[in-house]
């Protein structure tokens, strides 16, 4: 903690008692501690001076400023030069607007208040939710505190419940691809995994899913999710949420789950050998389970679930597919161009110039002068054929199952290709999506 954390701390009455006899100790030895505490002190009363009010309304106006330029997210991260306020938007964060150290402490305060987390708790992890009216429309506030070196920081997600639609037809799949999918959510008992890097619509495709099979039974599967937090709540599901300080956490609630006679349960994550073998049980036990795991391609699946501790014959067993996911800014269409990529983003997703003509966004009002407005998705679809079932069995390494699912095609680097020529995305766009995506050697 810095000094002037320190002092603020302690004039805020936020100091333990032995923290307290240990900063009183320390201010009769050091002159440096007295002048910062004295610094603070006059910061402390020129912000009260400006009253509760002006920090309300800077609250306001960077959540309203967010949504005002589409933003999804908003992070206020402190420094050594103050506190950076900045807003991810279709997918890039950007900095807003910076400001000085002494709004760090009021302005945090406010969103803890908003969001109805402790204000005198600043050395533990924080979470909570507030729901916002902008022009009409009503917002959920997900609200993140984390301690840093530098003193706390808030990240806060804005949902727009309107636009909490989801469903496979809003998923922008191929005719191919929709068909697959519809052949796996038919198999009565399975695993079906959903992965992809954080913030790739994931979630989103496991509510559509759980939507596709919840229709194709007219309702009456009987639908248990396991999530955390519950993102949307949906009319006829039992949705549970983890809560670690009640003892509730994914096993605990997978059990539960389990002894409710479920068709279909969706876990929100695989995140150890323990939410995974309870998993792959449900499976074996007769029910369909959804639930999503990290990993770069959906052929790294299975290998990922043997690192875990998992069987590798019961992952070949109860694994009927898996579903990989990337998003990538999408070409502004009101302002798109026809240009010239760099040869070393052709050749990094295998095109040539022959591929053209690509388009990116020269920048407009409509996309905020960026040039791209929107994400496009990217799939593969690894479906768990007898022969691959066989491999995985055998241990197959990563690189074989990729090569006998994608080796013909159907690859999240063939979709991406389709879309650059279509004139969806970049390649430079696309080859930062697919960074990490590794093709098996030759």
């Amino acid at each position: 903690m810095s000094l002037q954390e320190r002092a603020i701390a302690y004039l805020k009455d936020e100091m333990q008692d032995a923290e307290r006899a240990e900063f009183e100790r320390e201010l009769l030895q050091s002159g440096t501690l007295r002048a910062e505490l004295q610094k603070s002190r006059e910061t402390l009363e020129i912000l009260e001076a400006a009253s509760d009010a002006a920090i309300v309304r800077l609250a306001n106006s960077i959540v309203h400023q967010c949504l005002n330029d589409r933003g999804s997210d908003i992070h206020i991260v402190p420094d050594s030069r103050g506190i950076a306020v900045k807003y991810r938007i279709d997918s890039s964060l950007r900095e807003a607007m910076r400001l000085p150290a002494a709004y760090h402490h009021p302005l945090i305060d406010r969103f803890k208040a908003m969001a109805e987390c402790s204000q005198n708790e600043r050395r533990l992890p924080q979470d909570g939710r507030v729901t916002v009216d902008h022009e009409g429309q009503l917002f959920d506030m997900r609200v993140t505190i984390m301690p840093t070196i530098y003193g706390e920081r808030m990240t806060a997600r804005l949902v727009d419940r309107k636009k909490l639609t989801f469903g496979l037809e809003h998923c922008e799949l191929t005719a191919e691809q929709a068909a697959t999918i519809h052949r796996l959510i038919a198999v009565p008992s399975g695993l079906l995994i959903v992965t992809g890097a954080g913030g790739s619509g994931k979630t989103t495709m496991l509510y559509s899913l759980l939507k596709a099979i919840w229709e194709r039974s007219s309702g009456t599967a009987n639908v248990i999710t396991v999530e955390d937090p519950v993102e949307i709540a949906f009319d006829g599901w039992s949705q549970a949420a983890v809560d670690r300080k009640s003892g509730l956490t994914f096993p605990v609630l997978q059990r539960v789950a389990l002894r409710n006679d479920p068709d279909v349960v969706m876990i929100g994550e695989l995140r150890d050998l323990e939410s995974a073998e309870l998993a792959v049980e449900t499976a074996v036990t007769g029910n369909a389970v959804l639930t999503q795991l990290h990993a770069p391609r959906a052929a790294d699946v299975p290998q990922r679930l043997c690192d875990i501790g998992v069987v590798a014959f019961l992952i070949a067993q109860k694994l009927t597919g898996v579903i990989g996911m990337r998003l990538a800014p999408r070409v502004c269409p009101h302002c798109a161009e026809e240009y010239t990529p760099a040869p070393d983003a052709l050749d990094r997703m295998g095109l040539t110039a022959a591929d053209g003509p690509f388009h990116r966004g020269k920048g407009c009002a409509e996309c905020l002068n960026r040039g791209w407005r929107g994400r496009v998705p990217l799939y593969e679809i690894l479906e768990v054929t007898d022969a691959l079932r066989a491999s995985i069995a055998d241990g197959a390494a990563a690189d074989e199952v990729w090569r006998q699912a994608f080796g013909g095609g159907g690859s999240l680097l063939d979709d991406a290709r389709a879309k650059i020529r279509s004139g969806s995305i970049t390649p430079e766009d696309a080859s930062e999506a697919l960074f990490d995506y590794a093709l098996p050697p030759p």
